[in-house]
């Protein structure tokens, strides 16, 4: 973690909004709250902002299509706009047409950063997801 941090020095001046994006079980959640903590920022995970459809709709193994995250994108990007001071997202945003959702609102300042891991060393796999989301539903 601490060397993902280490070249920041810019983006703690000038960045509001620093978005954390990559496959699930990657990490974002754990990097994305050592960003917060360096620079002083609220954190927020993207999921916890899904409606019940689509924690329902996950829960069940079915993949959500981009009529399904649309409202949700739209929702999280309203974090960053509204924040009244620095922010830290955690989103896994892997099509650009959906960071480009997320970053309209902020004009230039936002950053994405992505967690590119192999599929092997991901942190959580799959049914550990799923039984995350189950427990945010309840």
């Amino acid at each position: 973690i601490s060397c993902l941090c280490f070249n920041f020095a810019a983006a703690e001046m000038t960045v509001k909004c620093i978005f954390v994006m990559g496959v699930s079980g990657c990490g974002k959640t754990t990097i994305g709250k050592c960003l917060a903590d360096k620079f002083v920022a609220h954190f927020e995970d993207a999921d916890d902002y899904h409606s019940e459809a689509n924690r329902a709709k996950m829960s069940r193994g079915i993949a959500l299509n981009d009529e399904d995250r649309y409202p949700w994108l739209q929702e999280v990007a309203n974090l960053g706009k509204y924040s009244n001071g620095r922010i830290v997202i955690a989103c896994s945003a892997l099509k650009k047409n959906y960071r480009q959702i997320l970053s309209a609102p902020l004009d230039d300042n936002y950053i994405f950063v992505y967690l590119n891991v192999e599929r092997t060393r991901q942190v959580m796999n799959n049914s550990e997801f799923m039984s995350r989301i189950k427990r945010k539903a309840s």
